[in-house]
């Protein structure tokens, strides 16, 4: 049982470090637009 929860814990960080990188990526390329713009 506790194995499992280990997993689950890894999975759900894996998740959170998925979506901050998403996040950023989007961030930047919106940058990257903007500076294309001006």
């Amino acid at each position: 049982m506790s194995s499992m929860k280990e997993n689950k814990k890894i999975i759900l960080l894996l998740l959170l470090f998925f979506l901050l990188i998403r996040v950023g990526v989007a961030i930047l390329m919106s940058q990257k637009d903007f500076e294309g713009d001006s």
